[in-house]
């Protein structure tokens, strides 16, 4: 129980921290922008449970695969399930990408009336905001292949750093810098910094795991 659950504890957080951007972000958002801020958030936080549910379906996907070549032993089976769920899942979320910005203002009148000013807001933000999830569904896939080779360690420390640190420290540093931009910029530009840092961090342990 004790292995499972060190196993298991980066995607507990993993779920956590999509509660935690949006408490962050509706704080954000509402003390910028008012209610009409918090009502153009809202529009993300709708969609995106639907970006990271099929994403984790990716992930679970290829667990199986992943763990059952770890365990016997199969590098390059291991290593090629990995990175057809990095194409998959770039595949995926970049076409989900390309059209939450070519359709952003159809997707947000299916939320909010044309005429308001959330709506303005969220038009002008969401694609800003959709530009991280590729970097977003790459980050899941990665973590979840250290879970599956029970790397727990990385798979943690990697969650909280792109769940809770950087996106909070993003959420107060770039609204400063970049005012509006920067708030709907925080999450993908967090995603973007976590991206790089587990690929020096896997690039630097390929060899040793070979």
């Amino acid at each position: 129980m004790g292995k499972i659950t060190k196993i298991g504890f980066s995607a507990f957080l993993s779920e956590l921290a999509m509660s935690s951007m949006f408490l962050v972000g509706n704080n954000v958002f509402v003390r910028a922008l008012g209610d009409d801020g918090v009502a153009a958030f809202s529009v993300v936080c709708y969609l995106f449970p639907l970006v990271f549910m099929i994403t984790t379906a990716i992930v679970q996907s290829a667990q199986p695969i992943i763990s059952f070549s770890h365990g016997n032993g199969e590098y390059r089976r291991k290593i090629k399930a990995l990175y057809l769920s990095l194409f998959v899942a770039i595949l995926f979320s970049g076409f989900i990408s390309v059209f939450f910005i070519f359709f952003c203002q159809q997707i947000v009148s299916l939320f909010l009336v044309r005429s308001t000013n959330a709506y303005e807001i969220a038009v002008y933000g969401v694609p800003f905001f959709a530009t991280g999830f590729i970097f977003f569904a790459l980050n899941m896939v990665f973590i979840g292949y250290y879970q599956s080779i029970e790397s727990a360690g990385p798979a943690t420390f990697f969650t909280v750093l792109r769940g809770f640190v950087l996106m909070i420290a993003c959420f107060i540093v770039l609204p400063i810098l970049f005012e509006i931009k920067g708030i709907w910029l925080s999450v993908p530009l967090s995603e973007l910094l976590i991206f790089l840092a587990i690929l020096l961090f896997y690039n630097g342990t390929r060899k040793k795991t070979i």
